[in-house]
């Protein structure tokens, strides 16, 4: 619970590199997430290179700022369960979240994931930036890197029981 409990969106960084050791870990940790069936859908894309970080202002402000931002990447073909992708990619990204506080890194999810509407074009801006091969689907970003400001995870209770039920609504 504490790390759950200390997670936040951190969205300025300071100019310190991401160890390569640190960015195999929060792989690792999104390898981890239950999928449907096993499926394990996820590819990753790992971007550090500053340059490329900055093109990938228009998908979102927070992406320029970060050191590292690891793209979820899942293909179309061959899934055992594809209504079951999204909830899959969202346990990949939720762990990378939790493992980058533990690691006392700040992380901020981009959703990416393109329900046939791209109103801002960050999806199609995304996959040309990054040349994104049309077989995989951008599920979401996660910006990372050291937080700017040393209380970026600090605990902040938002438990509300006026929105728990207990048997029946």
């Amino acid at each position: 619970m504490e790390i759950i409990n200390l997670r936040r969106s951190v969205r300025s960084f300071k100019d310190i590199p991401v160890e390569d050791e640190k960015i195999e870990k929060l792989l690792r940790a999104a390898m981890q997430a239950p999928s449907a069936n096993n499926q394990q859908p996820w590819y990753f894309l790992v971007i550090k290179n500053k340059a490329k970080l900055k093109e990938l202002d228009v998908v979102s402000r927070v992406v320029p700022n970060a050191q590292v931002a690891i793209l979820l990447l899942n293909r179309k073909e061959n899934l055992l369960s594809p209504g079951r992708v999204s909830s899959d990619m969202a346990a990949a990204t939720q762990n990378i979240l939790l493992e980058a506080t533990y690691l006392e890194l700040g992380s901020c999810w981009i959703g990416l994931y393109n329900d046939g509407e791209d109103k801002f074009g960050k999806v199609a801006n995304c996959r040309k930036i990054c040349n994104i091969p049309d077989e995989y689907d951008l599920y979401s970003m996660v910006a990372i890197g050291y937080p700017e400001d040393e209380d970026a995870n600090k605990f902040i209770n938002r438990y509300d029981p006026t929105r728990v039920f207990y048997g029946k609504i």
